[in-house]
């Protein structure tokens, strides 16, 4: 989600026009009997006597204010859902629901503080008890109107209304339990993401909208949404081409005008660096936006002022500090966090919080401000990356330009954590957004069997209509853990403003690990140490097989010479889909010492010379040749295999078996191991490179890509013997 957020106006606005009903403050599920209706008979097209404008306020009114009125617990006022435009017509708004929502917010943190723990547990069982009844039987009765023939009840303007009223309330009601939303200032997020988090329906609802295609469109009449066609709004950049290294997106024509906003980061430094204190004061910067260009200016001491410097110092080797200037006409009430007021007066800053997380505010005489200019220095000597934000950014939501959010992930590290955090609730809701669009993501089971116990129960209308959003996981529906890291792995290449040190944060977001192991990868500085904390919590349960045939740089460190380095950089043409071999950790003697599984294999002797890239075997009459990767450049320079008594292959799949049962292989990719020990039938291996095999003479060896070099053909004359190993052979790779 980090390249793609939110935008302001996808589409047009969608307004439903208010019908005029009035309910009843009664129970919703009794709703349509109080009102003298079989739905039943609805459903085949039976009116009963009522027009069809009627059937529609019945329905709006039902399940619109119905499910509003169950859910808070309190009458409603119909006035406070709807609005007059300035021609005197009517259409249905939820610009006062969080009102009712934070309502319904107090009574419940009320209770939780005037009720002792095993009461207030009866009393949360029989909110979720209720709460679950509640949306599931909105959404069955949801479900059963939606369009099956162009004569549908629900047109397609309110059946979007009520899937979005209902994903906000669930929204409202999720256990975002791992993400504490205390607003606790802890080392791995920042105190504004807390704020964001704190109403997580605000967000992701307009993220969902931004996604939803307007009602009416169609193949034949597709409508833009956002830069996923490159012409929202006449821009002419692909949102998605983005350089690698920068985060800047790149632009495909010189005429590009979509007004991306960047900072030139020496600029940026000479002022942080530079700035003297009889100068300039404390090195307060602020936007200075311009026609053609977006610059940057000092903003000057002037007695009195008040300031503020929140450093954000993290053990990943991001460390940044933040300046938020925030304009106010003094002490004003909290909005928030941080607390913040827009005025047209001079530039005040409020709150002052630095790496410790301790609050200063400085005095107003000159030498509290150059006690204050000496730590604030002694801070940006040590910040690696400076990150320059104006009120409008600091506290911007979903609401802020394409640019501005865009501007956040361009100028710091940091901020993709508040992408990655968001990116979890949507991980929650069952979405991941990938470079182009989301999917449905089913981890566990099938939602109707009590799919992610703890919260999903609630997640009815997040479900719904998803099929436009799924492209590419409908398969993964109840599949186990181990299928499912495999097609998460698989689809990491789809993301477009990924650096490997994320990779491990991120997937283990999306996977919802546990919030320990979350801050655990947040602390580790450098990669090789965050990927190896990764695969050790990924390994239990298990993880696929077919991680260790990824191509590509591998880790060093012992037991984990098998891990990706990068998922993002591995070639995974070369990836097998095969996923019924599964790998577990191998605990010795209370240490790990690699990894275990079962997997098909070969013996193979030693080389009589040291071969640069390519091993000739004979294996059951037929010769084959295994060959060093073509998707990485590995000469084996650092690999002497003459040297190594016993060579072993695993293979990525099981070979095809001749009717005489005997093992038939074409070509496979695999892993080169030196086989150092055995325990019984367990062969115990290190292992060496990603290889691939095949058999002389078939179309891999008369297609040969890279073609042969001309060390190669010398080696294909040195032969060694080669033999099967069983197809659930046992091994343990250190």
């Amino acid at each position: 989600m980090d390249h793609y957020p939110p935008l302001i106006r996808p589409v047009n606005v969608v307004e439903v026009p208010y019908l005029d009903g009035v309910y009843d403050n009664g129970d919703f599920a009794n709703y349509p009997t109080r009102r003298g209706i079989n739905v039943q008979a609805l459903l085949n097209g039976d009116l009963q006597h009522n027009s069809h404008n009627q059937i529609l306020e019945f329905l709006q009114t039902w399940f619109f204010f119905g499910m509003i009125r169950d859910f808070v617990e309190v009458d409603i006022t119909a006035t406070d859902f709807v609005k007059t435009d300035e021609n005197g017509k009517k259409f249905l708004t939820t610009k006062r629901l969080p009102v009712y929502l934070g309502e319904w917010r107090v009574r419940i943190e009320k209770e939780q503080k005037s009720t002792d723990e095993n009461a207030m547990l009866q009393l949360m069982q029989q909110r979720e008890r209720r709460l679950e009844s509640f949306f599931m039987t909105s959404f069955n009765h949801w479900k059963s109107f939606r369009p099956v023939d162009a004569d549908s009840l629900l047109d397609p303007p309110m059946r979007l209304c009520l899937q979005l009223l209902g994903s906000l309330l669930e929204f409202t009601v999720s256990h975002l339990d791992f993400i504490d939303l205390d607003r606790d200032h802890t080392p791995w997020r920042c105190p504004t993401t807390c704020e964001n988090l704190y109403f997580p329906a605000d967000l992701a609802l307009q993220y969902y909208a931004s996604l939803l295609d307007p009602p009416g469109s169609s193949i034949a009449n597709p409508q833009p949404r956002g830069h996923r066609t490159c012409l929202y709004n006449h821009k002419s950049c692909q949102a998605e081409n983005i350089d690698p290294v920068t985060y800047k997106t790149l632009h495909t024509e010189p005429s590009c005008n979509c007004t991306f906003v960047a900072v030139d980061q020496d600029v940026v430094r000479s002022i942080i660096l530079g700035a003297k204190a009889d100068e300039h004061g404390i090195p307060l910067v602020c936007w200075t936006p311009g026609e053609d260009i977006t610059g940057l200016e000092v903003v000057p001491f002037e007695p009195g002022m008040k300031y503020t410097v929140l450093s954000h110092v993290y053990g990943n080797n991001f460390r940044c500090v933040v300046i938020i200037l925030i304009p106010s006409a003094g002490p004003t009430k909290p909005i928030g966090w941080p607390p913040v007021a827009r005025t047209n007066t001079k530039i005040v800053v409020k709150s002052a919080t630095f790496g410790s997380h301790h609050s200063a505010e400085r005095n107003k005489t000159e030498d509290g401000r150059k006690t204050a200019i000496r730590s604030m220095r002694e801070i940006y000597t040590r910040a690696r990356t400076t990150l320059i934000l104006d009120a409008y950014l600091c506290q911007g939501t979903g609401y802020a330009r394409y640019e501005e959010k865009f501007t956040r992930i361009t100028v710091a590290g940091w901020q993709r954590r508040m992408w990655t955090l968001q990116e979890a609730i949507l991980s929650r809701r069952s979405y991941v957004q990938w470079s182009d669009m989301s999917e449905l993501i089913h981890p566990i089971g099938d939602l109707q069997l009590g799919w992610k116990q703890r919260d999903v129960w609630s997640c009815y209308h997040n479900n719904v209509g998803c099929a436009k959003f799924n492209f590419a996981t409908s398969a993964m529906v109840g599949i186990e853990r181990p299928a499912l890291i495999y097609n998460m792995f698989h689809q990491m290449k789809l993301r477009s403003t990924s650096k490997p040190i994320d990779e491990a944060v991120i997937l283990a977001t999306l996977l919802a690990l546990p919030a320990s192991t979350i801050r655990l990868l947040q602390d580790i500085p450098d990669l090789e140490g965050r990927l190896q904390a990764m695969w050790t919590a990924l390994l239990d349960p298990g993880i696929p097989s077919a991680v260790l045939f990824l191509a590509g740089n591998k880790l060093s460190r012992p037991g984990f010479r098998w891990a990706p380095k990068s998922l993002t950089d591995c070639g995974f043409a070369s990836m097998p889909n095969d996923f019924r071999h599964v790998v577990t950790p191998r605990i010795t003697d209370s240490m790990f010492v690699g990894v275990s599984l079962e997997q098909p294999g070969l013996l193979v002797d030693t080389p009589p010379k040291r071969p640069t890239s390519l091993i000739t075997c004979r294996l059951e009459g037929d010769i084959y040749y295994i060959r060093r990767s073509k998707l990485i450049e590995d000469d084996w320079k650092d690999l002497d295999l003459s040297k190594i008594p016993r060579l072993g292959l695993l293979l990525a799949q099981n070979p095809s078996m001749h009717a005489s049962g005997r093992q038939n292989l074409v070509a496979a990719v695999a892993a080169l191991v030196a086989v150092e020990g055995e325990d019984g039938s367990e062969l115990r291996a290190q292992w060496l490179r990603q290889v691939s095999i095949f058999k002389a003479g078939s179309r891999f060896d008369i297609a040969v890509d890279p073609p042969w070099r001309p060390e190669e053909i010398e080696e294909k004359t040195r032969v060694v013997e080669a033999s099967y190993l069983s197809v659930r052979q046992p091994w343990c790779i250190t």
